[in-house]
């Protein structure tokens, strides 16, 4: 195998930058604009793990991933994980030809006696996120630059103002309310709070002496309240991608990255169905599934099924990341399960509906400088 020397001298954000640089992300900043700066512990990881995984590509490949990575990073990145766990977990890759709907699967994975087309997505459930953070990031970029030296900023609240609202109330009223704090005596005060309402909302934001948070003067994003749409999320992307490989021919696996924005309990519910806990009258209680998940629903149809099983990762990131991706098996899938696969934790829904787990100790990522 060899390295990636021939890439790194196109593909720049590859290499270590020569200016040290430990800021981290910067609102708005795309992954490779970070790479090719930041010196940061995360972006140190994540060209460790690109350096050490992408030779394991086949080499024509290689390339057309880095290109890949400059306009999809998140896709890009994830395929190539889900690809490289594969090959960890024993199995013989291919890319497979256009399937008759169209469309052309990311790779077959085939075991001793056993082959899978694996399908690596990774969707973005409540969306809504995205939209506060767009909608925010102008507002703190105001408070960012105009903060007085030597402090700062906590925000707790922001007002609601569109991308393509004015942002001049805003501005006007954070420069106001810091130009009072530099002709008073503020160093006398360890934090001081400023809230003020105006047209577009509140404004909640809290000075303290400056800390060093990788180069910012903030020291987090306002958090965002939202009913989570993730466990309907799930189940649409299973349902969009069995019309996608329905007529492989073989059983499909379908990974997906829940990106920090759902968690086990979303994909129980998605997958299998919601669990109840039934509280009885002389103390005792019981715990019932209700099969309205995904596979759920399907259990006691015949035939196989076009989608196997379903593993899902709950985390994905370079540093202080430890969750174990996780493989559900659809119930009418009566093939055979390769002991390789044994090496991640599973999960079955059993004839009486209940969850089966089998858990590992090993992260198998781990293996991948993840």
């Amino acid at each position: 195998m060899n390295g990636i020397k021939h890439l790194q001298k196109k593909y720049k954000w590859l290499n270590e930058p020569s200016v040290i640089d430990n800021t981290y992300s910067r609102n708005g900043e795309s992954m490779i604009g970070f790479l090719s700066r930041s010196t940061a512990v995360n972006a140190k990881k994540c060209r460790e793990f690109l350096i050490y995984n992408i030779p394991f590509l086949l080499k024509h490949y290689q390339k057309e991933y880095c290109s890949r990575f400059e306009k999809k990073w998140d896709s890009c990145l994830f395929e190539l994980i889900v690809y490289r766990m594969f090959q960890e977990l024993g199995a013989s890759l291919s890319i497979e030809e256009q399937l008759e709907t169209g469309r052309k699967p990311d790779f077959n994975a085939s075991f001793k006696d056993t082959i899978f087309l694996v399908e690596a997505t990774a969707p973005y459930y409540n969306k809504i996120i995205d939209k506060t953070f767009s909608q925010n990031r102008p507002l703190l970029n105001i408070i960012e630059d105009n903060c007085p030296e030597g402090w700062s900023v906590l925000v707790s609240s922001l007002p609601e103002i569109g991308l393509s609202e004015s942002r001049k109330e805003f501005k006007k009223t954070i420069i106001d309310e810091f130009q009072k704090l530099e002709i008073t005596n503020s160093k006398q005060f360890s934090e001081i709070n400023i809230k003020i309402n105006i047209a577009n909302g509140l404004i909640d934001i809290t000075l303290f002496p400056y800390v060093d948070y990788a180069g910012s003067k903030l020291l987090n994003e306002p958090a965002i309240s939202f009913f989570s749409d993730a466990v309907q999320g799930i189940e649409r992307t299973l349902h969009n991608k069995r019309k996608q490989v329905r007529k492989a021919g073989i059983p499909a696996i379908v990974a997906i990255n829940l990106n920090f924005r759902a968690d086990l309990y979303d994909s129980d519910t998605a997958i299998f169905g919601r669990t109840a806990t039934t509280l009885f009258s002389n103390g005792g209680s019981e715990e019932s599934l209700e099969a309205s998940g995904y596979f759920g629903r399907s259990a006691n149809m015949d035939g196989q099924p076009t989608i196997a099983g379903v593993i899902v990762f709950p985390e994905i990131g370079f540093i202080n990341t430890d969750k174990k991706p996780v493989l559900y098996w659809n119930p009418r899938y009566k093939g055979k399960i390769p002991d390789s696969l044994n090496k991640l934790t599973q999960k079955f829904l059993t004839d009486n509906k209940l969850i089966k787990i089998k858990k590992v100790d090993e992260n198998i990522l781990s293996r991948l400088y993840l």
